[in-house]
């Protein structure tokens, strides 16, 4: 995993592997640690991660409750199909923001816009600085 800080508050991690059982504690302190501040947005490039089990899931409904209760958002970006369709049957995608490209993520995150061109409402389940570390 690795992430950089982007001006307007916020910061793009990038998830390598799969989000498993025994993997998610890993990613969940990952994410705490990489944000700057509690209203930092984040974007997760999801390019290089083909699989995301329940436990990846929860670790990803946490840090958007996170997110929303200080007024910021999560969203993912490139998405495998496989993961795709697991946000598609979950309902996740309803919450979280998904998007075809982490660069079409920045741009949602930073003017607030959801996939399809609506606005976050805030509802949902209840300088340039580079860190990274190897998968």
């Amino acid at each position: 995993m690795s992430h950089r800080h982007l001006p307007g508050g916020v910061t793009v991690v990038s998830v390598a592997g799969e989000v498993d059982l025994r993997t998610a504690d890993r990613l969940h302190a990952y994410l705490q640690q990489a944000r700057r501040s509690p209203a930092e947005h984040l974007v997760l490039d999801l390019t290089d991660t083909p699989l995301l089990d329940s436990t990846g899931l929860q670790v990803l409904v946490n840090a958007h409750l996170y997110a929303t209760a200080h007024g910021a958002t999560i969203r993912v970006a490139a998405l495998a199909p496989m993961v795709q369709r697991v946000f598609a049957i979950t309902r996740l995608d309803a919450h979280i923001g998904v998007h075809p490209t982490v660069e079409d993520a920045l741009l949602a995150a930073l003017t607030g816009r959801r996939p399809g061109g609506g606005s976050d409402d805030g509802n949902g389940l209840g300088g340039n600085t580079a860190h990274g570390e190897s998968a």
